[in-house]
């Protein structure tokens, strides 16, 4: 089997986490392996709305993140989010 590169997004209430892996014959390698403090559900508990700033974060950290993956050239990016993604009525 050939080589493939994927990567992964997941985009949590505090933190946004990223992994570049390649899979094959023998497994996944961890390739990059990124986190930043995002903080997207701040205030979002009292309001059930995401904070445009907080969004603004999230996003900014997300566009850095893609970048650094980008010089492997994944295949494929997954994103999950989490609970504050699900609840948020925005």
């Amino acid at each position: 089997m050939r080589s493939v590169i994927r990567s992964a997004l997941d985009i949590g209430t505090n933190a946004v986490k990223y992994v570049v892996v390649e899979v094959g014959d023998e497994g996944l390698e961890t390739l990059l392996q990124s986190e930043r403090i995002a903080r997207l559900g701040e205030g979002s508990l009292e309001s059930g709305e995401l904070q445009p700033v907080a969004v603004q974060r999230t996003l900014a950290a997300i566009e850095e993140m893609l970048a650094e993956g980008e010089l492997f050239q994944p295949l494929t990016t997954d994103a999950i989010g989490t609970q504050a993604l699900r609840r948020a009525k925005n």
